[in-house]
Parts: structure tokens; C-alpha cells; sequence
């Protein structure tokens, strides 16, 4: 199966002009290998200072005064990324579950859509936490996003993380990821 691949792309390599590649070492890579080729590295990252600049306009300071002024209401989690299996959002229900005995006001906002949504729902409805739980659904407007994020005390992602530690980072939300590191994206 590997040795196919490993066929399929550099057979591929020689008809293309060029090539896109994720990140930097990538293009690096192959561009050795194919030294007469086209390597562009595209990054798949989060504009940090459009963000900035959006939470400026929209809470009247930057993100670091904001973070050193406001006081947090409430113990707010915060998952942002697909409701699919990959990531175990279920995980995290869980874990609201066993935290809403133990801490005052635990909420959990779970951004994002996917086939899990139904199946936690369902877990949703039978720990009985529809008053610490909220599927939002899908968001990709950064000021809607930092609605959640001034929130947010911290954002969990079990698996499968990416670029959502990126976008937690940017507004100063600490991030926690399950411990299988290979199962985390490259960012």
C-alpha cells in the first residue's frame, strides 16, 4: 500500500510543472528530489492580526488588556473543530459530566458540525446536561467566533487537533489536546 503511493506520486511529480505542499519542510523535501520543479509552500495557518484587529474593533481593547481586565463569569470550555469521530468530541461530554459536580457554573460550548452531533445529543440528553452544554454549530466569522473565545477559560479538543489550537492561541484561551500527539494535525 505504501510502496503504491510512493509510485503513484512520483509518477505524478514528473508530469506536473509544479507542486503545493502544506508546509515548508514538505516543499523543501521533494524540492531536492525534483530539483526542476515548481515548490510553493501554501500554510494552512489563521490571519493573527486580522483576528487582532476584529476583537480591537469589536471589545474596544486588544486581546492581551482584555485578557488582564475581564473577569470570566463562568467556568467556560470551549470546542471548536468537526463533531466527527476522529476528534472524540464525545470525550468531552463526558468529562462536563463528571466536572459539574466538582466545579460552579461549568459550561462547554461545542463549535463546529458533524456526524456526532446526534449521538451527543443524545449523551447530552441522558446525563442531563442541556444546561451545560451547547452545540453552536457551524461558525467561520471570526467575530462571531470571539464571542466564545472572550468567554472561554479554556478550549479542549481530545483529538485530532489543528488549527484550532491556532485560533485559541490568538485569543489568549489556553488549549488542552489529548496525549496521542500523532493524532494531532501539524500545526
Amino acid at each position: 500500500k505504501y510502496k503504491f503511493g510512493k509510485i503513484l506520486r512520483k509518477f505524478f511529480m514528473k508530469l506536473s510543472y509544479g507542486c503545493l505542499f502544506y508546509d515548508f519542510r514538505t516543499t523543501e523535501t521533494f524540492g531536492k528530489k525534483f530539483p526542476n520543479k515548481y515548490m510553493i509552500a501554501v500554510p494552512n495557518t489563521i490571519n493573527n492580526l486580522k483576528i487582532e484587529k476584529e476583537f480591537e474593533n469589536k471589545f474596544g481593547e486588544k486581546i492581551d488588556d482584555y485578557i488582564k481586565t475581564k473577569k470570566k463569569e463562568k467556568n467556560i470550555i470551549l470546542f471548536i473543530g468537526r463533531l466527527i469521530k476522529e476528534k472524540k468530541p464525545d470525550i468531552l461530554i463526558y468529562a462536563i459530566n463528571e466536572l459539574k459536580n466538582k466545579l460552579d457554573n461549568v459550561f462547554c460550548y461545542f463549535i463546529g458540525e458533524g456526524e456526532m452531533r446526534k449521538n451527543m445529543e443524545e449523551l447530552i440528553e441522558k446525563y442531563d446536561l442541556k444546561d451545560n452544554i451547547k452545540i453552536v454549530g457551524e461558525l467561520y466569522e471570526d467575530d462571531k467566533i470571539s464571542e466564545y473565545f472572550s468567554k472561554a477559560k479554556l478550549t479542549v479538543i481530545p483529538a485530532n487537533a489543528g488549527l484550532s489550537i491556532n485560533h485559541s492561541m490568538c485569543y489568549g484561551v489556553p488549549v488542552v489536546i489529548g496525549d496521542n500527539f500523532k493524532s494531532h494535525g501539524p500545526e
